[in-house]
C-alpha cells in the first residue's frame, strides 16, 4: 500500500461529515434550545458536551497524524524548516499572495528536484523516492512555511541531504530560505511537526499534512 492511501485510509476515518459540528454549535442545536424553552442553561449544557466530543476528536486527529509520520523505522531524521515567499509578482505589475495550492505545486517541484539529484536514474527509471513527511503552516502573523523530515539514503549522510535540500529549495521559484536546519534531529522533532494547531487557513487540523507529497511507506496506521 502506498504512503498516500496509508494515509487516507487513516485519516479518512476521522474527516468525515461529523467534523462540520466541531467547529460551531449547529442550528438545529440552537433550535433544540429555543424551543425546550428552558432558555439559555440547557444550550450551555449541550455546549458543554461538545467541547468535550471536540478534544476528544481533536486527540484522536493528533494520534493518527503521528501514526501517519512515523519515523522510527527510519536510519536517521534530517529535520527542516522551508519559507515561502508571501507574495508574487503579477504581469500588470501588482502582486498575488501565495496560497496553499501554490506552496503546494512548489513543495512538489522540490521533492522531484531532490529525489533526481540524489537517486538520479534510479529515481527516473525507478521511481526510486527519498521517504519524506511534509507539514504545511501558515501562523496568524508570519509566513507560510514546510515543516520536514527526511531520511538519508544509505549511501549518504545527514549533513550532506540537509545541504542538497536547501540548495534545491532555494532554486524553487517560492523558496524564501529556511529556518530550522539539523543533520541528525532527535525524537523532539516529530511531536513539535505533529502538534495540534488552530489554522484559520485549513478547513480541518489535518489538512496540514501534504498528502500529495508525503512518501512514508512503512507507517502504521
Amino acid at each position: 500500500m502506498g504512503s498516500r492511501e496509508l494515509a487516507n485510509r487513516c485519516l479518512l476515518k476521522l474527516v468525515c461529515p461529523k467534523r462540520s459540528a466541531l467547529s460551531t454549535p449547529s442550528s438545529s442545536l440552537v433550535r433544540r434550545a429555543v424551543l425546550c424553552g428552558a432558555g439559555k442553561q440547557p444550550f450551555r449544557i449541550n455546549m458543554a458536551s461538545q467541547d468535550r466530543q471536540g478534544r476528544m476528536k481533536s486527540r484522536e486527529k493528533q494520534q493518527a497524524l503521528t501514526a501517519v509520520c512515523d519515523t522510527t523505522h527510519w536510519r536517521a531524521v534530517v529535520a527542516l524548516t522551508l519559507n515561502l515567499k508571501q507574495s508574487v509578482p503579477t504581469p500588470n505589475g501588482g502582486f498575488a499572495l501565495v496560497d496553499e495550492q501554490a506552496c503546494k505545486k512548489t513543495f512538489k517541484r522540490f521533492c522531484n528536484s531532490l529525489n533526481r539529484e540524489v537517486y538520479g536514474a534510479a529515481h527516473r527509471h525507478h521511481k526510486k523516492r527519498l521517504r519524506i513527511i511534509p507539514i504545511l503552516e501558515h501562523p496568524a502573523s508570519g509566513r507560510w512555511h514546510y515543516h520536514v523530515a527526511i531520511e538519508p539514503p544509505e549511501f549518504m549522510d545527514g549533513e550532506s541531504l540537509a545541504e542538497r535540500a536547501v540548495k534545491q529549495w532555494e532554486q524553487t521559484p517560492l523558496g524564501y530560505g529556511h529556518g530550522h536546519v539539523c543533520a541528525q534531529a532527535d525524537s523532539g522533532w516529530l511531536p513539535y511537526m505533529t502538534k495540534f494547531r488552530t489554522k484559520e487557513v485549513f478547513e480541518d487540523f489535518l489538512d496540514c499534512l501534504d498528502v500529495e507529497a508525503l512518501h512514508n511507506p512503512i507507517a502504521s496506521a
